[in-house]
Parts: C-alpha cells; sequence; structure tokens
C-alpha cells in the first residue's frame, strides 16, 4: 500500500558542487514517508556519479532518472511523471531545506485540507556572506481562494520551490512546465492558486535559495529575460479564460509589473543598449495593449462594485500614464542616461502600481530597529531573566551542558542581579556531539531571530540572536584535552576588513563536567558549578571589583590569534 506523503522532485544539471548539501537536506527531513525524485537533465560534470552515491545509499526513498538536457521544465515534467506521494514538492539541486520544512508543511495541508501551502523564502548571499529571512506580513489572507482573497497573489512569490501541491489536484488539471522558455515559474505557478480551493500558508522560510549562483538565469543578462512578457501573457490569458481577470484586474497588472520591474533592474550593470532598447520598447507595447483593453462594467449600485468601477479608472489613467513615461524615454538619446532614468522610472511606476492593487501599509514585525543604549538596558532589566530561564529550557531539552557567560554570569555571581550596564545576554553551551543546525532550528523556531554566525576554520563557534527585543551571544565550547576553547571576534584598530571578515582571540578554560541552577527572582538559570574558577579566568583575580576598562581580547584566558574569522549576517 502507498503511503507516500510527499514526492520531491530534483532537477540535476551540472551542480555537483552543491548536490551533496541539497540531498543531505532532503534525506534527513523529520517527515519520513517522502520520496525524492532527481532527474539528471543531461549534466555532463560529476553530478550522476554524486546521484548514483545517494541512490545507493537510500535505496527505496531516492529514485533517479537520466535524459538528454532539455531544460528545467522538461526535467521537472519527467519527475512529474513518477510521483505518487499525496503532495508534490520541487527543489533546485543548487539549494538546499530546512529539516522539518515536509513535516510542517504536510500536517498543514492536511489538516486544511488545501491544495497548495505556501511557505516565504530565505536568499543566501554565499559570495557577500549575507542573508536574507523573509516572511508573510499578513497570515489572515491565507485559507482562502485566490477570488476571495487576491492579496495572496502579491505576497506569496511565484517560486514553485516554495509550496506543496496536492497531487489529486495537480493530476486533475494537468497541469505542466511550459517547455522552451525561462521564467516558467511564474509562468504557471500563479494558475495554479487561481484552481486551488484555498491556499495555505505556514509562515517560516524553510526554503534556502542561493542567489550567487554563477551561470544563474537570476544573475543573466541576455534576450532570455523578454521571455517575462510570455510569462506575464501567460497569466493574463489563465485568468481571462477562466473568467477570473476582470475581477482582480488591479492584482493582476500589479504581479505583471513586479516580474517586469525584477528585469529591468537586472539592467543595471548591461551594456548592450540595443538589448535595453528592445526591453524599453517591449515593454511600451505591453503596457500600451492594456490601455485599449475593454472592461465589464461592475454592478454600480453595491458600494463593492463602485469601489471596484473607481479602481478601474485610476488603473486606466495609471496605464495611460504608464504609457506615456515609458514612450518620453524611449525618445531620450543618450543609451547610459535612458538607461538609468527607465530603471528609476519603472520602479516608481511598480511602487504606484502595487499601492493601488492593495493596502500595502504593514508594520513588519520581524525588522529589527535601532535602540539606544538606554533602552537595550531597560530591555535585558526587564526580559532578561525570563529569556535565560528559556535558554534553559531548551538546552536542556537537548541534554546540552548549558550556562550563562561572561558579563551575565558576573552579575549573577558578583551582583545577585544581571549587570546595571547590560546591553545583551552572555551565554554558553558546550557543542561536542551536537549540530549546530539542529540548534539554531529549535532556537529559530521557539521565535530567536538569528543576527549573525561568526565563522572561523568553517565552524560556527558563536551566534548572535535577538529574541523580546535583547540581543543573545551563545558562544559555542569545544572539549580539548580536559580544558574548554571558544573563539571570539575582535576589529583591530585602523584595520580595514572586507566581505565581514575579524580577527579572532581563543579562549581557554578549566572544563565545566556540571553545571547548576540558581533561582532570580522565581525564574531558573543555569551557571557552571566551578563558576568562581570559570570567572577568576574570564577576568582575573579581582573579578569581584568592577573594572570599567575591562576588555575581552586582554581576557586572562584569551589568546590573540594571527589568523582570521568571518560572520555571515541575517537579515529579516
Amino acid at each position: 500500500m502507498n503511503n507516500i506523503k510527499i514526492s520531491i522532485i530534483v532537477p540535476v544539471y551540472n551542480t555537483e558542487k552543491y548536490l551533496k548539501r541539497c540531498f543531505d537536506s532532503l534525506v534527513c527531513q523529520t517527515l519520513n514517508d517522502i520520496e525524492i525524485i532527481i532527474v539528471n537533465d543531461g549534466s555532463s560534470d560529476n553530478s550522476q556519479s554524486i546521484i548514483d552515491q545517494y541512490s545507493k545509499m537510500h535505496s527505496g526513498k531516492i529514485f533517479s532518472f537520466n535524459k538528454e538536457n532539455g531544460g528545467l521544465s522538461d526535467a521537472r515534467n519527467l519527475g512529474l511523471k513518477h510521483v505518487r506521494g499525496e503532495y508534490i514538492s520541487f527543489v533546485d539541486s543548487d539549494d538546499y531545506i530546512d529539516k522539518d520544512m515536509c513535516e510542517r508543511m504536510y500536517n498543514n495541508g492536511i489538516k486544511t485540507q488545501s491544495d497548495v501551502v505556501c511557505s516565504p523564502i530565505t536568499f543566501i548571499w554565499e559570495n557577500n556572506r549575507k542573508v536574507k529571512k523573509s516572511f508573510f506580513p499578513d497570515i489572515d489572507i491565507f485559507g482562502k481562494g485566490i477570488l476571495e482573497s487576491p492579496r495572496i497573489l502579491d505576497i506569496v512569490s511565484s517560486y514553485a520551490v516554495t509550496k506543496i501541491y496536492k497531487h489529486d489536484f495537480w493530476k486533475k488539471h494537468n497541469f505542466t512546465f511550459p517547455v522552451g522558455q525561462y521564467f516558467e515559474d511564474s509562468a504557471l505557478i500563479y494558475n495554479i492558486l487561481l484552481k486551488a480551493n484555498k491556499v495555505e500558508s505556514v509562515n517560516i522560510p524553510f526554503y534556502n535559495y542561493i542567489k550567487d549562483i554563477e551561470g544563474s538565469i537570476c544573475n543573466t543578462v541576455d534576450r532570455t529575460i523578454f521571455d517575462i512578457f510570455k510569462s506575464c501573457e501567460s497569466i493574463i490569458n489563465f485568468y481571462k479564460k477562466n473568467s477570473a481577470y476582470y475581477k482582480i484586474e488591479t492584482t493582476i497588472i500589479s504581479i505583471c509589473c513586479k516580474h517586469i520591474n525584477m528585469r529591468i533592474k537586472s539592467l543595471k550593470n548591461c551594456n548592450d543598449y540595443n538589448l535595453i532598447n528592445d526591453f524599453i520598447d517591449k515593454t511600451y507595447l505591453f503596457f500600451k495593449i492594456f490601455t485599449n483593453m475593454q472592461h465589464t462594467e461592475p454592478n454600480q449600485t453595491s458600494l463593492q462594485g463602485l469601489k471596484r468601477l473607481v479602481k478601474i479608472i485610476i488603473l486606466k489613467i495609471s496605464l495611460k500614464i504608464i504609457c506615456s513615461l515609458i514612450f518620453v524615454c524611449k525618445l531620450i538619446t543618450k543609451n547610459e542616461l535612458k538607461k538609468q532614468i527607465f530603471i528609476i522610472m519603472f520602479k516608481h511606476i511598480y511602487s504606484a502600481v502595487k499601492r493601488l492593487s492593495n493596502n500595502w501599509k504593514y508594520k513588519n514585525i520581524y525588522r529589527r530597529t535601532k535602540s539606544t543604549n538606554k533602552k537595550k538596558k531597560k530591555n535585558v532589566k526587564k526580559y532578561g531573566l525570563e529569556v535565560l530561564d528559556e535558554l534553559k529550557s531548551i538546552f536542556d531539552e537537548f541534554g546540552i551542558i548549558n550556562f550563562a557567560d561572561f558579563g551575565t554570569l558576573l552579575g549573577l555571581k558578583r551582583e545577585k542581579k544581571l549587570l546595571n550596564h547590560d546591553l545583551d545576554l552572555d551565554y554558553g553551551i558546550i557543542i561536542d556531539g551536537y549540530k549546530r543546525e539542529d540548534i539554531n532550528l529549535k532556537l529559530e523556531r521557539m521565535g530567536f531571530r538569528l543576527w549573525r554566525h561568526y565563522i572561523y576554520d568553517d565552524t560556527i563557534v558563536q551566534s548572535s540572536y535577538y529574541y523580546k527585543t535583547i540581543k543573545v551571544d551563545i558562544n559555542f565550547y569545544q572539549e580539548n584535552n580536559d580544558r574548554l576553547k571558544t573563539w571570539l571576534f575582535y576589529k583591530k584598530p585602523e584595520t580595514s576588513y572586507k566581505n565581514n571578515e575579524r580577527n579572532i582571540v581563543e579562549m581557554n578554560y578549566d572544563n565545566i563536567t556540571k553545571t547548576k541552577f540558581i533561582t532570580v527572582d522565581w525564574y531558573s538559570i543555569n551557571i557552571p558549578q566551578n563558576s568562581i574558577s570559570f570567572l577568576k579566568q574570564k577576568y582575573g583575580e579581582s573579578w569581584k571589583t568592577p573594572d570599567k576598562n575591562w576588555i575581552y581580547w586582554d581576557s586572562p584566558s584569551g589568546k590573540l590569534l594571527d589568523e582570521i574569522g568571518y560572520f555571515i549576517e541575517f537579515r529579516y
């Protein structure tokens, strides 16, 4: 009996560098009843050898197919012929996913009986050591069909990979990816969303999308960018065919503007002025069509009908203005000036159309706002003990030795409270035998927002989070010959750093074999059993005497290294 819950389709084309990371993220999913369908689309590198290796190791879970090169859509369509799961998912072979993605998405789909379940996305720039995690700003719009809640189209991405689709639903409508064109996701996904009984969401950015892959279509500027107009035309024609276009016209035009604007932004570093001029001409002709469209007049006797009529009138006027602006841009003779004006102008055009489509004024609850030192101290005083109590519970559940560290420990031992001047919390864990990825995943799912990973010798040695308005620094300690080591980063005076690089200080301590908990204002907090010795090694024999000039890289246990580390920055 078939009990496969999710079928994951992975097209592969010359991505040997990334395959192991991708496959590892799939085979370790917390949802066991999955199948992984790998389609090698005629790779000429060592991809097939890696596929064979994983197929052998995970026989019965991984199924591989080999075909001549035909493109991403062709590979996905072949994979679709072999799926057996209740839901279908797609993963690109140069990306990877969080280990609980399948389980959480599947459970949501089954619970809500939705044809499609969406999630936001994590963008990663590996060369620039930068990560951006996105979230849906409004989840109340989900759990409905597109005509009932058209704003879903504006909020979710067109990526096929951030969603799961009910297999029976996909088969009923015989969906296939368009072969022979680029931007195939946007040409199909919006159409799938329209047909779904309802679109649900899990507001966690499980999918890790690598943005700076060499040769990626997203990083390429050539004639393929004209295919975005094919995608937009596919959306418009599908919604018209299903009598939905005029009901949500402003939203459809808004998402078309969004995708065209993304292609226009890619022209920034392009010097092929023939291509740029042709793209401007094509954009003008595309929007010219809208100005001549006939509209079905709404029922003007209802308030909703009158509002829609006003929107249509404003939209018609806006489209005429857009065409006029693009036409004026076409008349500019200096190519570089024309390009710059066109990019800036269309950015504002898209912004205006987006506002017309929906009310986009919302508060991004995940944005980390700058705080004054006074406010940081106040927040630590207000929430600090509560956060330490929660950290104890999280790491105790893992069975990890964990404890208040540095200034946080100093305050608890010396003053029986958190230091008045503390701007953040310091925490330590002995990491040996545990995966940092699992720890980070647990913290993120508990609401801790990752800010930085500090990396030395290809290992995460410290992570910083924001939680309940407080910055929490977690130091990863490693045992080495009955000693504990951890590594901290510092900036050398008058030193210029690049790509988030920093100098390193190595900290050495006596081993911590046990911790004990103390109670402060009813909160339970872990500290090392040998905390006095620990503090002496950090601060010296005079640790009980406040010293405003103390800095951690001058600690008695510190050793300045000549080596360089770097941090990865996370934004929301």
